[in-house]
């Protein structure tokens, strides 16, 4: 019986909306953990959609097996994500799509992996489980529907909260096992489960990139691509521009070392919120900061390694919502961190705990926010040897806890405990059985 249940673990079918080529936050980890496990012995399967994001127009195979892992990408559409229409469309299309798929593909009794992103795909597929027998694990990459109130577009406790809420404390309910990014996400899902249940959420963090881990920058240093001076004291924001990473606190102490011209500011990448931003920054008459589209990850390192301090914000009431994957990789690259985060969530946790920056709780105006941290700045580029000291500590720690095969060993042990308990399970069915 041991080894038919090993069989069944054996097989994991992963749903998610991005995946490879897709090379965002989401697809690049989805990726990363397929193709660990199937490497590690799992015979992995993936369902998701053509490339729509940072590789949207790019026409990738409909089925391909790539490292191991067969990859079966379903139609939807592909417009702008970055509009209302355009987004709503695709979250409809690909929804549909993915959950119609994963009713073919599901086999009884096979684990299969769903991503919380878009929203509405974790449910079609749990309907397919329920009428195919597979056993669902949720992988948590945002939690509904708190991340719609902190983008502003409900009231937490009010009735369209409470009308998303309910499915989704359903849904979490009836999931086998929970996997979460962060200590705060799991004590927000751990709320919503009665106690019985809370031994199913697991905590697994994401990983820095090889390529920041390697520390071996393949192009010329940002501050050259830029024209900025070599003895600048540079900040570096990495990342998505989204509507919850609070970036007027940035335009706010951008403005306040105006001034000062020891300080520049680059942000790297796109996103929703980046077109407001930028028209902040322009509106305000900032000139020491300067702005990119998204680098390639070839091109992470040495624009990470450019910079003296680097940045990660997000507006109130984040904690645990999302847990941003990129400061691990911002910790690797042997500088230190500087966030705007809730105290209690999982940046300012790790901050703390490795000793490896300093957060900023995001009370107040940004400008007050911004006044508070200047005198920080005005200190640290006095004193650089600090900066040294914090990076170093960060880099230490993504060795000991954040590097991929890492990672992907604590996937390894929550699959194998998944396994236990459904031997230990189905061995005590059969005695009972047997005294029958």
């Amino acid at each position: 019986m041991g080894d038919t249940n090993r069989d069944e673990i054996e097989y994991i079918l992963f749903v998610s909306e991005l995946f490879y080529p897709e090379e965002n936050a989401t697809g690049y980890f989805l990726t990363g953990i397929a193709e660990g496990l199937s490497s590690g012995g799992y015979e992995v399967s993936v369902i998701c959609a053509q490339p729509g994001y940072n590789d949207r127009g790019t026409k990738a195979p409909v089925r391909e097996t790539r490292h191991g892992v067969f990859i079966r990408r379903c139609w939807s559409s592909s417009c702008d994500h970055r509009g209302i229409f355009g987004r709503a469309l695709n979250f409809l299309t690909t929804s549909l799509s993915l959950g119609w798929r994963a009713l073919w593909e599901i086999r009884r009794g096979k684990t299969v992996m769903v991503v919380t992103n878009p929203p509405l795909v974790p449910f079609m597929v749990r309907m397919a489980c329920w009428l195919k027998g597979g056993r669902f694990v949720l992988l948590v990459h945002d939690v509904y529907p708190e991340v719609f109130v902190s983008v502003g577009w409900m009231r937490r406790g009010g009735i369209f909260f409470r009308l998303l809420d309910i499915p989704n404390q359903i849904l979490l309910r009836s999931c086998r096992e929970i996997i979460v990014l962060g200590r705060d996400m799991k004590e927000l899902i751990a709320g919503k489960l009665p106690e019985r249940c809370r031994f199913r959420v697991h905590t697994i963090p994401n990983w820095a990139m090889d390529e920041v881990v390697a520390e071996t920058p393949s192009s010329g240093s940002a501050r050259e691509r830029f024209g900025i001076p070599d003895n600048a004291f540079l900040l570096v924001y990495n990342g998505n521009h989204g509507r919850t990473h609070f970036l007027e606190v940035w335009v706010a102490l951008a403005a306040a070392l105006l001034d000062d011209d020891r300080f520049r500011f680059l942000f790297a990448g796109e996103g929703s919120g980046k077109a407001k931003f930028e028209e902040a920054v322009e509106r305000a008459g900032i000139t020491n900061l300067h702005t990119t589209s998204f680098v390639s990850r070839e091109d992470l390192a040495s624009l990470l390694h450019s910079a003296d301090l680097l940045l990660v914000s997000f507006f109130p009431g984040m904690a645990g919502v999302s847990v941003p994957s990129r400061l691990y990789n911002l910790m690797a690259a042997s500088r230190p961190v500087l966030a705007v985060a809730d105290s209690h969530s999982e940046v300012s946790q790790v901050l703390a705990e490795e000793d490896c920056g300093w957060a900023f709780p995001p009370e107040g105006s940004p400008q007050e926010i911004a006044a508070k941290i200047a005198p920080l700045l005005r200190e640290l580029v006095e004193n650089r040897d600090r900066l040294k000291e914090k990076g170093e500590n960060g880099r230490k720690a993504v060795l000991e806890k954040y590097t991929r095969e890492k990672v992907i060993e604590q996937y390894r042990e929550v699959l194998t405990t998944f396994e236990r308990s459904d031997t230990q399970s189905n061995g005590v069915t059969g005695e009972a059985n047997g005294h029958r």
